[in-house]
Formats: C-alpha cells, sequence, structure tokens
C-alpha cells in the first residue's frame, strides 16, 4: 500500500513540475515588443497612433522576399504598387482603391512616397531596391496635416539603417 502511494504522490509531482517548466520557456520567447513608428513625424508606440498603420522592420522585408517597391503589394493589405504602363520605372500606386493610373508633370499623386522624410514627387523613378533598410511604414487614410497635400489616400515611407 506505501508503494502505491509514493508511487502516486511522485507522478502527482512531476505532472505538476512538467507545465511549470515549459511554461517558463514558452514565457521567455513570447516576449512582445513596442513596435515604434514615426506617423505623426515623431517616434511613438504604434498602440499610440490613431491611424491605420503597417510597419514592417527590414528583417521582415527580408523573410519575405521584398526585395523592391513593387513587392510590398503582396505583403500590405490594400496597398497596389506597379509599374506604370507609360514609363518602366514609374509607379503606379493605389492604396485602398485610391491612386491615379495616367499621370502628367503637373500632376501630383495621390499617394506619397518619402525616402528617409524626404518626399519624392514625381513618380519617376519610385520603384527602387529595398537594400539597407530599417523599417518600412504605410499610413492609410489622407495625411495632408502632417505630411502636404500629396498624401489624398496615405503614403509609403521607407526608413534606411542609420550609417
Amino acid at each position: 500500500m506505501k508503494r502505491i502511494n509514493y508511487s502516486t504522490f511522485l507522478l502527482v509531482v512531476v505532472l505538476l513540475i512538467l507545465p511549470l517548466e515549459a511554461r517558463a520557456e514558452t514565457g521567455a520567447r513570447n516576449i512582445i515588443e513596442e513596435v515604434l513608428v514615426t506617423a505623426r513625424r515623431r517616434e511613438e508606440s504604434v498602440q499610440d497612433v490613431p491611424i491605420p498603420v503597417s510597419n514592417f522592420s527590414g528583417e521582415q522585408l527580408i523573410s519575405r522576399v521584398s526585395e523592391d517597391m513593387r513587392d510590398l503589394s503582396r505583403i500590405i493589405p490594400n496597398l497596389s504598387f506597379q509599374e506604370s504602363v507609360a514609363n518602366k520605372n514609374s509607379a503606379s500606386v493605389f492604396l485602398r482603391g485610391i491612386g491615379q493610373t495616367n499621370w502628367i508633370p503637373t500632376q501630383d499623386p495621390k499617394i506619397g512616397i518619402y525616402v528617409d522624410g524626404v518626399y519624392l514627387g514625381r513618380p519617376q523613378g519610385a520603384i527602387f531596391d529595398l537594400m539597407d533598410i530599417e523599417r518600412v511604414e504605410v499610413l492609410r487614410g489622407p495625411q495632408g496635416t502632417l505630411f502636404g497635400r500629396n498624401t489624398t489616400a496615405g503614403l509609403i515611407h521607407v526608413i534606411s539603417n542609420k550609417p
């Protein structure tokens, strides 16, 4: 009778200790990192920003095999980033269905493209490789208050790594 009690006690102890060790191991791996964005022209947590933001780090872009700007349309919802039919190196960008297909030199695009805070005023040359990138932020909706009149539908902000 005593052997059954000891073995039962030992079994109960082992069954109680194993889940605690497993929880301790997975708890260390499931740490939520704070995502910082510059959506409102200052660095803040993505949870404090009152606008829809898609943010991808350079490592995430590499793991998703995003080599140039056109590849962003595969990983960012409601974004269409393609070559223009008029010029191979010109971008035709649509965000939430808003964009423009026909462009002329006197017309600003509906989606602003920024590289390190500098606005690319024309769609020519907007298709470039995503090399040495810290992160890419895509802001949806009109951003005219913070980024100017060229962001009717939103903007794409590419931030490179610091030298």
